[in-house]
């Protein structure tokens, strides 16, 4: 089992375990109440199966890149992002009056991007170290959910007329870790 750290959220409000991609395990606590360090131990204890089994999973997938922007700010490349959204927006003359009411940008851990149904699309902040043909696809995939709430045929034909390429992206996509 790998090394576990203790990190106490505000945001927490039960326990719950992490591991990373690089192989660091973490106990997320409650900072208002946490617990005590043997209840955080019982707590590990009751999951350590889980903990070994995607710790091994990830180490699988050790041929996956992970997205960095070592060297640069996380504000610089939200707006180098947030350019290069607006900028497909453009291209594809799809502009905001279109149904778009708000483009956001979030530190998802598992996503790529989001749309709600009140017309706003969220995407992750690193999506402009993709490559462009990915995050272009990514942007695509979430406006065409304005149209088709789904993943049906209509949703995937609707994202091949401003993507052709995407399942080949969809494939692509598969070997970046966010």
């Amino acid at each position: 089992m790998p090394d576990i750290q203790i990190r106490a959220s505000k945001r927490a409000k039960r326990m719950s375990l992490k591991v990373h991609w690089d192989g660091r395990c973490e106990v997320v606590v409650p900072f208002k109440n946490q617990p005590s360090p043997s209840r955080i131990q019982a707590f590990v204890n009751a999951h350590t199966e889980w903990i070994d089994k995607r710790a091994n999973s990830l180490k699988t997938n050790k041929t996956k890149t992970p997205l960095s922007h070592q060297g640069v700010s996380r504000k610089e490349v939200s707006k180098r992002t947030m350019s290069f959204v607006e900028s497909i927006i453009e291209k594809h003359n799809l502009r905001k009056t279109d149904g778009i009411k708000q483009i956001r940008l979030r530190n998802y851990h598992a996503q790529w991007g989001s749309c709600s149904s009140g017309g706003n699309l969220n995407f992750h902040y690193k999506l402009s170290i993709l490559p462009d043909e990915l995050a272009e696809y990514i942007i695509i995939h979430e406006i065409c959910h304005m149209y088709h709430f789904n993943h049906s045929k209509t949703f995937w034909q609707a994202v091949g007329i401003l993507c052709p390429k995407y399942k080949q992206c969809r494939k692509t996509l598969k070997q970046y870790i966010i």
